[in-house]
């Protein structure tokens, strides 16, 4: 949006973020809980968030994860050039030890996961609680079992792997349509002993059990 707000922040190890926002203190907050950081900022730029393409090009080497970069000298430069911001712009933490800095990257990358799975379970279990077969949304566009696949194996889930039963963009996966490929989506250990309705409720019933795993996912 042409209305949106430029900004620079650093994390509690001194690495940085640029990006953009309407509203910048909102979006401090879920940058904070999403990426279990503190929030510290350096600069907002009113309504220039159309540099921050710009920006992220400038400092595409300095990568970390998102649009984080690492906190080093050379990445200060960059940031100061690509805004621009003055050059005795204050820095007000630290570059932090390489071991903090690698593992809050993998919590990061862990609870970035969590929440795209959760997304992304909700998304089709408020679709097919609200709609029929008759109506199969994206469900096979998408691959959206591929990608719940990918999610559970990086939980260490080993018993989702429907996804190798044969399907193409016009029919849809044979677990919203098939009683016992239904209930095969199932975790083994909360799997009913039978169901009495349709297979697409099978599914998903067994597709909120998973959800509320990543629920409770620490």
């Amino acid at each position: 949006m042409t209305d949106d707000h430029l900004y620079v922040i650093q994390n509690h190890l001194g690495l940085l973020k640029i990006g953009r926002a309407g509203d910048t203190k909102a979006r401090f907050r879920r940058i904070a809980r999403d990426d279990l950081c503190e929030v510290i900022p350096v600069a907002i730029r009113e309504r220039e968030g159309w540099r921050e393409p710009f920006a992220h090009r400038m400092l595409r080497k300095h990568n970390l994860i998102g649009e984080w970069y690492d906190g080093t000298d050379k990445a200060r430069r960059a940031v100061i050039r690509a805004i621009p911001l003055h050059r005795h712009t204050e820095w007000l933490v630290s570059l932090g030890e390489l071991g903090a800095i690698e593992a809050w990257h993998d919590r990061v990358r862990i609870n970035r996961q969590v929440i795209s799975a959760r997304k992304l379970y909700q998304r089709v279990i408020q679709h097919m609680s609200h709609h029929g077969p008759h109506d199969a949304f994206d469900l096979e566009h998408y691959k959206i079992w591929e990608i719940m696949e990918r999610y559970e194996a990086g939980r260490n889930e080993r018993d989702f792997n429907l996804i190798r039963l044969e399907y193409s963009h016009d029919i849809m996966p044979k677990f919203t349509t098939d009683i016992e490929a239904a209930m095969s989506l199932w975790p083994d250990d909360a799997r009913p002993a039978m169901w009495h309705g349709s297979a697409w409720d099978c599914c998903v019933e067994a597709l909120k059990i998973r959800r509320s795993r990543w629920m409770n996912h620490d």
